[in-house]
């Protein structure tokens, strides 16, 4: 886990880490029960159960929109920066874009608890679908 100063620096990853989930549970029509957008212990959104291509995708989203938005703002500040030497280029937007992008980039990655919760939907979704609603060893017994 990073040190809680590293937290409250890089505070918009974290948010856009959490907002991607979010979006993705809206899309799904998957219903949020609870969200703590950003907290220096633990920010998270609580949902219900969802089917497991939808909860594939709710997980992933983070590293696919914070990658895609993080890398698009390299590309702009990139560009702002231009050809010429540093100095005379310098864009006071360059340094809140690199830090937001950084930001996005650091918390892109799926949690240990994201992997987690996909992982358990899917297969309880697919021993469902094998076992049906008797547990695996009544039905092999």
């Amino acid at each position: 886990m990073a040190a809680p100063k590293l937290h409250a620096f890089l505070f918009p990853g974290i948010v856009f880490h959490e907002f991607s989930h979010y979006l993705a549970c809206l899309l799904f029509g998957v219903r949020v029960k609870r969200v703590q957008w950003f907290g220096l212990d633990e920010a998270f959104v609580v949902h219900e159960a969802p089917k497991p291509i939808p909860s594939i995708i709710i997980t992933l989203a983070p590293f696919l929109l914070g990658n895609w938005l993080g890398f698009l703002l390299l590309e702009t500040a990139n560009s702002l920066l231009g050809a010429g030497s540093l100095l005379a280029s310098f864009n006071p937007l360059l340094l809140l874009y690199y830090w937001f992008a950084f930001a996005l980039l650091y918390y892109s990655f799926p949690s240990d608890q994201d992997g987690s919760n996909a992982f358990h939907n899917v297969l309880s979704a697919y021993r469902e679908k094998i076992f049906g609603e008797e547990s695996p060893a009544t039905k092999l017994f």
